[in-house]
């Protein structure tokens, strides 16, 4: 039985806040790591939407959510439960192998230190896709 998770998909990078966004057996179709030999694990990450806003917090700037470089950005939901199961957002389900180390070079650029030690393990989630299809910003994510 599917459960609903709280919360939904806030940002797709690359399309407007409508629009959907089609998914391929290399992962998220044009982002940066869509190829045929992506790693399995790697081929959509997602990231909370509140750990950039605490980010943001921290240097006192409020840089895009696209300099994180994650695919997609939710909002409310608790995506370390997730580790270790497959999930379901909008046609797409993913199976999240890990969670997503934060960059360091955003920690350096931003001159923030210790940022990295304090947004680890938190709110970032490296998955595979088991089958594509389409989502739309919006979509609400379930798990088994």
């Amino acid at each position: 039985m599917l459960k609903p998770l709280k919360g939904h998909l806030m940002r797709i990078f690359g399309v407007g806040e409508t629009e959907y966004r089609p998914f391929l057996g290399p992962g998220l179709q044009e982002d940066r790591y869509c190829s045929n030999d992506t790693k399995r694990s790697r081929q959509i990450s997602f990231i909370k939407s509140e750990n950039i806003d605490y980010f943001n917090n921290v240097i006192g700037a409020k840089p895009s959510y696209h300099i994180f470089h994650r695919s997609l950005v939710t909002e409310r939901v608790q995506l370390n439960v997730l580790v270790g199961r497959t999930f379901y957002v909008g046609k797409v389900h993913p199976y999240c192998h890990e969670l997503y180390e934060p960059c360091r070079s955003l920690q350096e650029k931003f001159k923030a230190p210790n940022l990295v030690n304090r947004l680890t393990l938190e709110g970032e989630i490296c998955c595979e896709i088991l089958a594509d299809g389409q989502i739309y910003v919006g979509d609400d994510l379930f798990r088994f």
